[in-house]
């Protein structure tokens, strides 16, 4: 379903005039249901950690602070506790808060494991690691979008332009919102809406096993312990 079909859907389902184009286009209601799709999307993309927009990002250190080129463009959030640094193999412990980050600069103590705070678009490490070390964590991408060709984006460019989240919740998410907009009652489909968003995030991904049995079922019996040392 491409921006221009899921737009139509959704004029089709308000009963109100279905437009032909929409980025392009300077009829209003093809200009309501455009605005609304970028709200719909970024909204849709911060409240979950949906798998389709979970994104690796590896980068190279640099002994100093400030860690180049450690935050990508389409960088949204980064997942809890998954940095680490590949060739050391221990994790990079933090987020530090501004009050943590200032006690390592103004003091002698130093941090056995390193440590990360984000600050200002940039990635601090404390202490400074050795130039030239791999360090790789997960993070959410703003980019629910893709043009025709794959390339994501985190706005509707084209109306070819395809969605990567799921396209009927993006539907369902027009419908309330331009009634919300519109003035017209909306209760009804917002809570269809809220239902069927909740399901979709309940069939996301995988979900790990929750287990009252202490027994052993898999390879790796614990989970990794800091300091990770940990040989394969």
């Amino acid at each position: 379903m491409t921006l221009a079909t899921m737009c139509q859907s959704a004029a089709r389902q308000l009963n109100v005039g279905v437009p032909t184009a929409f980025v392009s286009s300077t009829d209003e209601t093809a200009g309501l249901l455009l605005r609304l799709a970028t709200e719909e999307g970024t909204a849709l993309m911060r409240r979950y950690p949906w798998q389709v927009l979970q994104t690796e990002k590896t980068f190279t250190t640099v002994a100093a602070d400030e860690q180049t080129n450690a935050l990508p463009a389409d960088y949204d959030r980064m997942i809890p506790e998954t940095m680490f640094n590949r060739g050391t193999r221990r994790r990079v412990a933090g987020p530090l808060s501004p009050e943590e980050w200032q006690q390592t600069k103004a003091t002698l103590v130093t941090y056995v494991n390193p440590t990360f705070r984000i600050r200002g678009d940039a990635v601090l490490m404390s202490p400074n690691p050795p130039a030239g070390e791999t360090v790789a964590y997960e993070y959410i991408s703003k980019h629910f979008c893709k043009s025709a060709g794959g390339t994501t984006q985190a706005d509707w460019v084209a109306d070819s332009d395809l969605g990567r989240l799921d396209e009927g919740l993006m539907t369902l998410g027009l419908v309330w919102r331009f009634k919300q907009v519109k003035g017209l009652a909306y209760a009804e489909d917002l809570a269809l809406y809220e239902r069927r968003v909740t399901d979709a995030e309940m069939r996301d991904g995988v979900k790990p096993r929750i287990t009252a049995d202490m027994g052993c079922h898999d390879r790796m019996a614990t989970k990794l312990q800091i300091p990770e040392t940990w040989n394969i």
